[in-house]
């Protein structure tokens, strides 16, 4: 057990709210989408999905083309290499929260130390937290 604190590192907040984290790591399992697919997949309503679609394309995440088909328009959205850089970022950041494998016992003076305690509800939800961020981070 080490005597070191463990060190976490910050998650991109672009990346941390929901649905602009679906939207990425949906556009990295398959390249590109048009807006009502991802609309679909993500259960968003369509307001709220452009806002952030809007959000992602300018951190330069994604690239967005509007374009027509016959008299519709077309959204289609697109993974950037910037946009998958910050992700594998944002992943590797989450692995140092998600590395919970044991309490860290330290020692103050002669006296022992355990650094926290989590109840069986905390841990409930962190577990329910953790599945919840794994079907973002199975991608291809």
């Amino acid at each position: 057990m080490s005597d070191q604190p463990r060190t976490f590192q910050p998650l991109d907040p672009l990346l941390h709210a929901e649905l602009r984290l679906a939207v990425v790591s949906l556009l990295i399992s398959v390249g590109e989408a048009e807006f009502p697919y991802i609309k679909e997949k993500t259960g968003a309503t369509a307001g709220n999905l452009s806002v952030q679609i809007d959000k992602l394309s300018a951190a330069g995440y994604i690239e967005v083309e509007k374009t027509f088909k016959g008299k519709k328009p077309c959204t289609r959205c697109r993974i950037t290499p910037t946009g998958l850089k910050a992700f594998e970022a944002y992943v590797d950041a989450l692995k140092t929260y998600l590395e919970v494998n044991e309490v860290e016992k330290t020692f103050k003076g002669k006296k022992p130390c355990t650094r926290c305690r989590i109840t069986p509800t905390g841990l409930k939800a962190f577990e329910a937290y953790v599945d919840a961020l794994k079907t973002y981070l199975e991608v291809k």
